[in-house]
């Protein structure tokens, strides 16, 4: 049997922040079956920053994710939280929570089962939830590179906070399309690079259409110490009216691990 995997502690001290994304759509980086050891793992990263001056400013981000691996299957639950302040006026309020099974149906694909809840404030999202199902095709499982395809679909229900003056909340439930493929490289003994990039447009209506992009360096220092650098973009072609269509935020920490 395999020893426990290691779980870890981001504390993610320096952040360049741009945007926050809209939605919480899950890195599947450690998501897979080959690399992993049987078990439960989990991590925690808290990211904090603040300003003083000409503007005042804090924020902290929080996400903790559990992870359960058996040589068929695999149980995520991932949870996520960040708040923020300018010169004592809210920014940033959001939160999420993630659930996802995947069964390793044969050495060919796995198969996704996946719930999921979030909100918003700023981006006017009061409620979001949605719950689908899909495969995962390898196509590159070395110890230098590992790869994912996925294919599946999804149902939402989206509530739209109304704009002020008006006290119409908006409703709207869709299915879509989700497709997202998922790449990591071992750059070095001690380094890794992995790229997510997920498409989701409606089934009804091409047009409206999500993205999500996801890069992250990793560089292990010592056992227990690594650096970490990270980008995020999401694209949501028809947001709620006063919401900007592309979000992006850059972050760089370190992680602790026992």
């Amino acid at each position: 049997m395999l020893k426990l995997k290691k779980s870890k502690i981001c504390l993610l001290g320096l952040g360049i922040l741009i945007h926050s994304p809209v939605a919480g759509i899950v890195n599947m980086d450690s998501v897979h079956f080959k690399q992993n050891q049987l078990g439960l793992s989990g991590n925690v990263r808290l990211q904090a920053s603040s300003n003083s001056g000409n503007t005042d400013s804090r924020n902290i981000s929080f996400s903790n994710q559990l992870q359960w691996n058996s040589e068929q299957h695999i149980n995520l639950l991932v949870l996520g939280y960040e708040y923020g302040e300018v010169n004592d006026e809210r920014n940033r309020n959001k939160s999420f929570v993630h659930g996802r099974h995947v069964w390793h149906y044969s050495e060919s694909f796995d198969v996704e089962f996946f719930v999921q809840a979030e909100e918003n404030e700023f981006t006017r999202l009061s409620y979001r939830g949605l719950m689908g199902t899909g495969i995962r095709v390898p196509f590159a499982e070395s110890e230098n590179h590992l790869a994912y395809l996925g294919l599946g679909g999804f149902q939402e229900v989206e509530k739209i906070t109304p704009p002020q003056g008006s006290n119409n909340e908006e409703v709207n439930r869709h299915n879509r399309w989700n497709v997202y493929l998922m790449s990591r490289y071992k750059l070095a003994d001690r380094v890794k690079f992995s790229n997510t990039l997920y498409w989701q447009p409606r089934m009804d209506d091409s047009s409206d259409r999500r993205a999500l992009f996801v890069s992250i360096l990793d560089v292990m220092t010592t056992r227990q110490f690594s650096f970490q650098f990270s980008v995020e973009s999401v694209f949501d072609s028809k947001p709620p009216d006063g919401v900007e269509k592309t979000d992006t935020q850059v972050k760089t920490g370190i992680a602790y691990s026992f």
